[in-house]
């Protein structure tokens, strides 16, 4: 029964995210998840490395995985709330992590403590993205704001706004340094994607093309490609330089079911694209998921390579192995699992750290 009661709450945090977004304008009240409880996990990253992997838990924590043990090697432990991502710096001493709790931490890799607090957001912090050199940390939030802060003195640079208007949802989701970091993109509540100039605070470009908001976006590791992926059930890849629409990457659509996109990842190699995805029923208050989805789209041709459904909880992260042979995903259970990018057969998984078993079991 615990574990039911934890589904049901998750999938209400969910469903209220969703209302948020397409009920633009009413005041919503958001539930949040389980605080210091839900061994459940938002984004992941892996290090440069491959031999370790960063995620950004339920629990207010980050942790940092073994690749070759399975096992949790480090935890950070200081929000107060769900922790979306925990991203590393390029040099790798350093991991951002942003959180519901409106804050955003910067975190010693080697000793794992903390070295500031910035604050500023007035609402959740979605998602944070160093630039080139590590010097500047970009950070968005359901506030309506992209803020540039200065990493060595912990100081705000620069905020952006791309729109207060009451027509729209005014939340950024998500933000990438393009550009050799001259530039930044930012995922807009109102389904677009904005180019701001860092040094100018300029916004130099609007792409267009999304029809619901852009939840998530990823750079392809030559830097010529940016992927978006968005609440209207479509990931589309975008030519960097000339902001055209390269090519979408969707299924057709289910009638009378809402469909979205939660997470993406490029492959390194450039050859593959993944995608998280969520169908879903509602009436009132209640909702009912018609699948939960993780799919592998060959980049160059558009096809889909495989999609695998998932029995209980949904993917809220998807990341590439260095080596690009597996795609790893993670979600509210807590459980992460690694694909085969060849065949879609799942080849291992690592499970909850045994403090943590407790708070799903029936």
């Amino acid at each position: 029964m615990l574990r039911l009661a934890f589904y049901l709450l998750a999938a209400s945090f969910y469903l209220t995210a969703i209302t948020l977004c397409q009920a633009q304008t009413a005041p919503t009240t958001s539930i949040p998840p389980p605080k210091k409880t839900s061994p459940g996990i938002f984004g992941i990253e892996f290090s440069r490395d491959g031999k370790t992997l960063v995620t950004g838990n339920f629990n207010g924590t980050v942790k940092l995985w073994d690749m070759a043990s399975g096992g949790v090697v480090r935890t950070l432990d200081g929000h107060t709330n769900l922790v979306y991502k925990g991203v590393l710096s390029p040099d790798e001493k350093v991991i951002a992590s942003c959180s519901l709790d409106h804050k955003i931490k910067l975190w010693d890799v080697a000793t794992g403590r903390e070295l500031r607090t910035l604050t500023g957001h007035t609402e959740g912090v979605k998602a944070v993205a160093f630039s080139p050199d590590g010097k500047l940390l970009a950070s968005v939030s359901n506030d309506g704001t992209l803020r540039m802060w200065d990493v060595l003195s912990g100081l705000e640079r620069r905020s952006f706004i791309h729109t207060r208007s009451t027509e729209v949802d005014n939340s950024v989701y998500a933000a990438v340094f393009i550009s050799h970091g001259k530039i930044i993109a930012a995922a807009n509540g109102d389904g677009t994607i904005s180019y701001w100039e860092v040094s100018s605070g300029k916004e130099l470009r609007v792409l267009k093309g999304h029809t619901n908001l852009v939840f998530c976006l990823a750079l392809s590791a030559d830097g010529r490609s940016l992927a978006s992926g968005s609440y209207d059930h479509t990931v589309k890849l975008w030519d960097v330089a000339t902001g055209k629409e390269i090519r979408t990457f969707a299924d057709k659509k289910m009638t009378e079911v809402s469909e979205q996109i939660r997470a993406i990842s490029l492959s390194s190699d450039g050859k593959w694209l993944a995608s998280s995805e969520v169908g879903f029923t509602s009436s009132g208050n209640q909702f009912q998921y018609v699948y939960k989805r993780v799919k592998l789209w060959n980049v160059k041709t558009g096809a889909q390579v495989f999609a695998v459904d998932q029995p209980g909880f949904e993917i809220n992260g998807v990341a590439f192995t260095r080596d690009n042979n597996l795609l790893a995903g993670a979600g509210a259970d807590g459980v992460i699992k690694f694909w085969d990018v060849k065949s879609g057969r799942e080849e291992r998984s690592f499970p909850l750290p045994s403090a943590e078993k407790g708070h799903i079991r029936d």
